[in-house]
């Protein structure tokens, strides 16, 4: 099955650490704008001292929107660990578009954050980005080149409606 990775699965370094690498295609995701709205499962990894920076990232539906992403092969296996992994998504099968020529390329597995963990709200729209993790998204993007960096910078929000070109 085809995967989409458009937050920390961008990062080589953290993809790794739940599959084995392997070869990816960048893409482009559309009808979704991708925000850090969701707040992290596993905060006490970030040690985060600010109470609002809490948020990872997720998507929502936006027919506007479009973002790049990197879309990869995985056996059912693999998708039960991405699942682990990412306990506070559900998936969706949406189709994705080459990021060079723009051309339909099919379908794949989108993560999509869940409103709620255990009763708790975990999307909000005050949230901020872990700064440990926006790093990570955007160390893990510019890996793939300088235009597909660009472009990740450009269609990554905060829950202000800045996009990252824009957040300091």
């Amino acid at each position: 099955m085809r995967v989409i990775g458009y937050g920390s699965f961008l990062n080589k370094e953290s993809l790794a650490k739940t599959i084995v690498p392997r070869p990816v295609e960048l893409i482009l995701v559309k009808g979704y704008r991708r925000i850090f709205n969701l707040k992290a499962s596993h905060l006490r990894q970030y040690k985060v001292q600010d109470p609002l920076k809490v948020a990872v990232l997720n998507v929502i539906p936006d027919a506007e929107a479009f973002l790049n992403a990197i879309l990869f092969e995985v056996n059912e296996d693999e998708f039960e660990k991405l699942k682990i992994r990412n306990k506070n998504y559900y998936t969706k099968e949406v189709e994705v578009y080459n990021f060079k020529t723009n051309e339909q390329n099919g379908t794949a597995i989108l993560f999509i954050g869940k409103k709620l963990e255990h009763g708790e709200r975990v999307v909000e729209d005050h949230y901020l980005p872990i700064p440990q993790y926006l790093e990570l998204c955007k160390k893990g993007a510019y890996d793939y080149g300088e235009s597909f960096g660009d472009f990740f910078m450009k269609t990554t929000y905060t829950t202000d409606g800045k996009n990252l070109e824009e957040y300091s």
